[in-house]
């Protein structure tokens, strides 16, 4: 659950659920995801859900090779009443819409979309890599404008990731480093970051190429995990950087035997 440019005019509230296991039937990782957003006291919701398979090549001993498919759909809707019509809006960072800006009347309250992702993961007993492109269909996102003659597509969001980790012997020490890129519309960076955990707590911070800041505070445990994350980003709309916070949960799930058999768990 994420409270983004908490109390700006261009805050979002953004909520998260998923799932993911390995399948036996499909030989591969299946992942299920469900997402909800509301920009500003619910002037636009966003929801959406997505399905992810990812199977698992076996290179050698010591690397393997992860590709992902992922097939999304969602709808948004538009408050009729809403404040927001007529103004310059944020919803995605660093990407200015104008929402019916100097328009009559809007032409519609509810836009459904569905589009697909690719990428891949390299995992080696130190390091890994990964890349991901998301809006591959670029589907049609005109939920801001009565003008039907043009064609409104969304940016097709490029990530990639790299990191390494050290672990002592016991275990009980780890020590990781992690860039990532990102590049989605005008939105263009690159964060590098760190994170340092002894037995169950865990530290971490992070800077962007556009000096955006980033922190992080947690206990990690073998079944259940909790962050809280802070970070500092630069709003285009507000010419500012704005205060960001976020709370996230993980539990680890015992699988079945047969899976754990067949994944020498």
């Amino acid at each position: 659950s994420r409270t983004h440019w908490l109390n700006e005019s261009n805050s979002q509230l953004m909520n998260s659920i998923s799932w993911d296991g390995y399948a036996y039937a499909v030989r591969g990782g299946i992942g299920v995801d469900v997402n909800y957003d509301s920009y500003q006291n619910n002037d636009l919701n966003n929801f959406s859900a997505a399905i992810t398979y990812s199977p698992k090549f076996s290179i050698s001993k010591k690397i393997s090779f992860e590709p992902a498919i992922r097939f999304k759909m969602g709808t948004i809707n538009l408050d009729m009443s809403s404040n927001s019509i007529g103004h310059t809006i944020e919803l995605d960072r660093e990407n200015i819409i104008p929402l019916f800006e100097g328009q009559q009347q809007v032409n519609g309250q509810q836009l459904w979309y569905r589009d697909v992702g690719l990428g891949f993961m390299i995992n080696t007993d130190w390091s890994y890599a990964g890349f991901n492109a998301d809006n591959i269909g670029r589907h049609n996102n005109n939920f801001y404008s009565a003008d039907l003659n043009k064609e409104y597509k969304s940016d097709i969001h490029y990530t990639a990731v790299f990191g390494t980790e050290y672990a002592s012997k016991k275990r009980d020490l780890r020590v990781s480093g992690y860039g990532l890129y990102q590049k989605h519309g005008a939105l263009e960076e690159l964060w590098i970051g760190s994170n340092f955990q002894y037995k169950w707590l865990q530290i971490g911070a992070a800077t962007s190429t556009d000096l955006n800041l980033a922190a992080s505070l947690g206990t990690v445990f073998k079944k259940f995990s909790f962050h809280y994350n802070v970070d500092y980003t630069q709003s285009r709309l507000l010419d500012k950087q704005v205060l960001s916070h976020q709370v996230t949960m993980r539990i680890l799930l015992k699988p079945s035997r047969y899976v754990a058999k067949f994944l020498k768990i």
